[in-house]
């Protein structure tokens, strides 16, 4: 490994780096402050196995998919929530399927409890939608999402599966390609259900709601506008509404 800036009792071999049934061996040194190196210790080894990825499965779901978005075609989105009670590590995750992002490239290494993470065909573009400014949002994805439907799958560096979501264009027509996103009914439904037209809904507000709740107002980034005056007795103020979305 590269030379490690600080001194820890415990060194964590990153799974991504060994293989699963290989044995290896590590061995380590030390430089004191005058940078002067000790020996090599002697060798410890050790066979890599698989690590448990059912923190991972009981935490993570897949929540949102923006797959045929009205308008621009690159306004793809996919949002993930962690739904535990703690942190979770994404560095050695991936999407994998029609759309693939590898999250060691987002440079964000832990998802917090009940935080949302957006991953996007083009970032930008979601940041610039409605209440984009406020979501954590990652990407450019390699790929497209199909209008057809097809599997969405988050898997571990090593290739284990940790969650698929298996959607269908023709489940709501509110979402294919007029507007709105497919919402995921209930973060706490059984795994049977991600992939089923019940267990999904059609979004509130079109554009979906990247990085909130679908029953969560985005922030305004700009009030209500006063669009056009007519004076006079008989005058008149329109308002325009710029954020896509009710507004009380």
């Amino acid at each position: 490994s590269r030379e490690l800036a600080e001194f820890h009792p415990r060194v964590h071999i990153p799974p991504s780096a060994v293989e699963p049934g290989k044995t290896y061996r590590v061995r380590v040194r030390f430089k004191d402050n005058t940078d002067r190196a000790s020996h090599w210790s002697a060798p410890v080894e050790f066979t890599a196995s698989a690590p448990s990825i059912q923190p991972l499965r009981d935490a993570l779901r897949i929540t949102e998919i923006m797959y045929r978005p009205a308008g621009n075609p690159d306004a793809e989105f996919i949002e993930i929530q962690n739904i535990g009670w703690s942190r979770v590590a994404l560095g050695d995750l991936r999407l994998a399927g029609g759309v693939r992002y590898d999250f060691a490239a987002a440079g964000i290494d832990q998802l917090e409890a009940g935080q949302r993470l957006v991953i996007a065909r083009n970032p930008e573009l979601i940041r610039a939608a409605p209440g984009g400014g406020q979501a954590n949002i990652v990407g450019p994805w390699d790929g497209k999402l199909s209008n057809n439907g097809e599997a969405i799958r988050l898997e571990t560096a090593w290739g284990e599966t940790v969650l698929s979501v298996d959607y269908n264009g023709n489940w709501h027509g509110q979402a294919d390609g007029r507007g709105r996103s497919l919402v995921l009914r209930d973060p706490a439904s059984a795994e049977a259900a991600w992939s089923t037209k019940g267990g999904w809904m059609p979004s509130l507000f079109p554009g979906g709601s990247p990085g909130r709740g679908d029953d969560e107002l985005a922030a305004l980034d700009s009030p209500l506008w006063i669009n056009e005056v007519m004076s006079g007795s008989d005058g008149w103020i329109e308002l325009f509404n710029p954020a896509g979305q009710a507004v009380d």
